[in-house]
């Protein structure tokens, strides 16, 4: 035998010497994992079982076809053997001194057997020599764990590109997607997003939940569409777990207001617990924000009349007179000076439900405008008698049970207000407010708006 043919055994030997240990190696650790669950010594999840499984078959499939000369096997037998402690390190798992110790010797072993097979193929290649082994192991071997690089290729593409895929903290939230959210309405700008879940995995409009301070609610994708459904914190009833989830698939609530129309299902993912700190945020706030009037509808599963919630608070569905005005609320609108003490009363109306300072119209004899919450705060615009240039109708309000109308004036003055839909009242005031307006508007005013909307009309 020549020195050359020598060196050629030599480098097999090792090469299948170690792959050997490497098969045996696999072959009792998938042995020792059945029989520790045989016996109840392991306690089985679907973590557990994937690593497990990944581990075992990699290291037997890579063993089997580096036996046969495949140097890839012997490469994905490194990575394999090197990618078990960094993902316990990234799991945060505490790891022993002895599992590095044992996985540095497996990679060092790994690494003698890639040198081996490296001087195997060379010299086989100088001597003209066939490498032996079977080239269907050794080639199935290269399928299969070329399919397992490209698994973790485009999971790793998937961490680099794609969207969290564990339910975030609201700060988190990025700029583009809040002008998402923002856009569709699904965010406020009053409102604070405190946790978000995008399920879909590159596009946010593909799916997602969302809690903020106010609302929580879901969007999905529908005929090519972009639907969803939100519940008002502080009108929650209950929250009904239908699946705790797992590595792989998601946990899901149903989340129900008052009646059996009102619901939502969220979908959120389990890592780090994250879909647990949303639910008890959530029902932590509902609970703050619930109040009694609402609670009865909860005990009794019936959608909520807002027009029973206002008359429970003293406040009245309609447009009410001077001579129909509660003292109280004559009282409010004198403390804020929506009401002056030269002004005389002509038509009052609140859409809120707890209180009047959430929102209502007033018409006067000097002044026609409106208040309404933002950030807290009470906001008020008017619009005195005798410059209004139009009213007109606009969309209905988003409950749909109130009608907007939009006062203009001079300047680009205008305003936005909200009367009840039900009956013809709001056209009553509305043509009260018209016929009091022409009556106090002089012939200059009268001339000016004219010149304003036919310069609007040219532009």
């Amino acid at each position: 035998m020549s020195v050359e043919d020598e060196k050629r055994v030599k480098a097999r030997r090792r090469m299948r010497g170690i792959a050997t240990f490497f098969i045996v190696i696999s072959l009792i650790g998938g042995v020792a994992a059945i029989g520790l669950f045989a016996i109840g010594r392991w306690e089985l999840n679907a973590d557990s079982v994937f690593e497990t499984v990944l581990f075992v078959v990699g290291m037997l499939v890579s063993a089997v076809a580096a036996w046969n000369g495949s140097r890839f096997a012997a490469v994905f037998l490194i990575l394999l053997l090197g990618l078990t402690p960094a993902l316990a390190a990234m799991g945060q798992a505490e790891i022993e001194i002895t599992d590095i110790v044992r996985s540095i010797i497996y990679i060092i072993l790994a690494l003698i057997m890639l040198t081996s097979a490296i001087q195997y193929h060379r010299l086989s290649t100088q001597a003209s020599q066939p490498l032996g082994g079977s080239s269907v192991l050794r080639w199935g071997g290269k399928v299969l764990m070329g399919t397992v690089v490209a698994f973790f290729g485009f999971g790793a593409g998937v961490l680099v590109f794609a969207n969290n895929t564990a339910v975030a903290d609201g700060s988190d939230l990025s700029q583009a997607h809040r002008e998402w959210l923002v856009e569709r309405e699904f965010l406020l700008p009053s409102e604070k997003p405190l946790y978000y879940y995008l399920d879909g995995l590159f596009s946010i409009d593909e799916g997602g939940t969302l809690l903020t301070d106010e609302y929580v609610g879901a969007w999905w994708q529908e005929d090519g569409t972009v639907e969803s459904v939100w519940l008002k914190l502080g009108q929650i009833c209950r929250v009904d777990t239908l699946s705790e989830g797992s590595a792989f698939a998601d946990a899901i609530y149903s989340v129900h207001g008052p009646g059996d129309d009102n619901w939502v299902q969220l979908w959120l993912s389990i890592e780090d617990n994250m879909h647990k700190r949303l639910i008890a945020q959530m029902n932590l706030l509902n609970g703050r924000k619930m109040r009694s009037e609402i609670q009865m509808f909860c005990d009794e599963n019936r959608p909520i009349d807002w027009t029973e919630v206002a008359a429970k608070n003293g406040i009245s569905p309609d447009i009410v007179g001077s001579e129909d005005i509660k003292q109280e609320h004559i009282d409010w609108l004198f403390e804020n000076e929506f009401l002056l003490s030269d002004e005389r009363l002509m038509q009052f109306y609140s859409y809120g439900t707890y209180a009047i300072s959430e929102g209502g119209s007033l018409l006067t004899d000097q002044y026609f405008g409106g208040w309404y919450k933002s950030g807290g705060e009470i906001e008020s615009v008017w619009i005195e008698i005798g410059s209004i240039c139009r009213i007109d109708p606009i969309e209905t309000g988003r409950d749909a049970e109130t009608d907007r109308y939009l006062l203009s004036g001079l300047d680009d003055a205008w305003i936005k207000l909200s009367l009840p839909a039900a009956g013809d009242q709001s056209e009553v005031l509305v043509d009260q407010a018209r016929a009091m307006n022409a009556e106090q508007m002089t012939q200059e005013t009268r001339q000016s708006c004219d010149d304003a909307e036919n310069a609007s009309k040219t532009e």
